[in-house]
């Protein structure tokens, strides 16, 4: 047997002792890559190939004992706290959109898209999420390509595509997929993550839904000075930075420029200062104000102002949070609240210790969609209208929004499962020094 024919056998009897059968391929690298270097150390003193090789392995310890303590330190973590915590949500936005609120909203569809969003939840758990990172083009054509069938073939429901609307929740994780394309292509790969940009935000412009076309906006910021910051394209920080953040701050500038005066202009005033445009644009935010002044910390609110309307409060299902606060009192606001915020830290606490580089990436992005979601939902129904609500997260009315909410869920607890037995390869080739594996 060869001293290299010696390393592989070792390494295969310390894999044998390990049943999580996806950590094998790293640790046999590393095994082996220690085994080489260890070796090679002793030939350096004098031993010859063969010596050196028993040496090595000897110092290594028994391939069972070996494997048996990697065994126990080397399994999936499934991450029960944030299954738990996805599970109450749901509850309780099953449980408060039952019993607490008044709509017209029927129990069985409701039902029924919860077990299917449970159903992809548990497939994109125990799902490979490697494949986002060996077809990142793949993943990121075929959200585009079914966001376009969406828009064919679903009705217009108040001027805008409402099945397509929330296939552009998907939109910033095909947006990653792209950005871990682009990884070591220096300033060239940021400037095609810049065109990748262009495509989900003009399918967010065509739909039309102004929150997505933001939540798509922010979370590619994001992603992508997260990608420079650690220097995923080779480049120089503050150079990636300013490639990424001065075309942002002309198309902003040219936007104020060009609507200046205009009826979205007007729109973009009604979102700060709603009262002058109560009758319009402003509606929704002077109706969520009133109600939100006239509530209690506990109990039902009292309202006195002629202008309120009950109707419009009772029948907006985008309204959610408002109408438990006036109904049931604040206390409702602090408990939900509380539970989403608890999710959120939790989870990105949990991104900011992957090891893997796409990992880190998709599951920042999970948490981002998500958190992009509740600031939303919440200034809006707190009478901030910057922008329409697209959803809260698990609680609010949507049964496709909750299928694809629960969907990116999955895809992220697949990241914090099996994360850690990741490596991301040729990160950074330039700096990677070649090891000597002459045998």
């Amino acid at each position: 047997m060869t001293p290299f024919e010696k390393i592989q056998a070792y390494s295969k009897a310390v894999c044998a002792q390990m049943r999580w059968k996806k950590a094998h391929p790293i640790i046999t690298e590393e095994i082996e890559n220690h085994l080489i270097d260890q070796r090679n150390a002793y030939i350096a003193d004098g031993a010859d190939e063969a010596a050196a090789t028993d040496k090595a392995i000897t110092q290594m310890g028994d391939p069972v004992t070996v494997g048996a303590q990697l065994d126990r330190t080397h399994r999936p973590k499934p991450q029960w706290g944030m299954l738990i915590l996805t599970a109450v949500l749901l509850a309780t936005g099953l449980f408060v959109r039952t019993f607490f609120v008044s709509s017209d909203e029927q129990l069985a569809p409701t039902v029924i898209s919860i077990i299917v969003g449970l159903g992809l939840m548990t497939a994109a758990y125990f799902t490979d999420f490697t494949i986002i990172g060996k077809h990142p083009t793949r993943l990121y054509f075929a959200l585009m390509a079914l966001t376009v069938i969406a828009i064919i073939i679903t009705p217009v429901i108040n001027g805008g595509f409402y099945y397509a609307d929330y296939l552009t929740l998907l939109f910033p994780l095909g947006f990653t997929a792209i950005v871990y394309a682009t990884r070591n292509k220096g300033y060239r790969g940021i400037i095609l993550c810049g065109f990748a940009y262009l495509l989900p935000a003009f399918l967010a412009y065509y739909i039309p839904s102004a929150s997505s076309f933001l939540l798509l906006t922010l979370s590619s910021l994001v992603i992508l000075c997260l990608a420079i910051s650690v220097k995923w394209f080779n480049v120089k920080v503050l150079r990636g930075f300013l490639l990424v953040l001065t075309p942002v701050a002309i198309v902003l500038l040219l936007i104020v420029v060009l609507l200046y005066g205009s009826y979205q202009w007007e729109r973009i005033q009604a979102m700060f200062d709603p009262l002058p445009y109560s009758s319009s644009y402003g509606y929704t935010a002077v109706q969520a104000k009133l109600f939100i002044s006239g509530s209690s910390f506990i109990g039902h609110g009292i309202i006195t102002d002629a202008a309120a309307n009950l109707h419009w409060l009772s029948h907006s299902t985008d309204f959610l949070i408002t109408y438990l606060i006036f109904n049931y009192g604040w206390v409702s606001f602090v408990v939900i609240m509380g539970l989403l915020l608890f999710f959120i830290v939790k989870g990105f606490v949990l991104c900011s210790r992957q090891k893997s580089r796409l990992a880190l990436f998709v599951s920042v992005t999970v948490m981002m969609t998500f958190t992009i979601q509740v600031i939303g939902y919440v200034t809006a129904n707190l009478g901030l209208q910057l922008l329409l609500p697209i959803s809260l997260p698990l609680i609010s009315y949507g049964n496709i929004a909750a299928m694809i909410n629960l969907t990116l869920i999955g895809i992220m607890l697949s990241m914090f499962r099996t994360g850690d037995i990741i490596k991301d390869k040729d990160i950074n080739p330039q700096s990677i020094k070649k090891r000597n594996y002459a045998l």
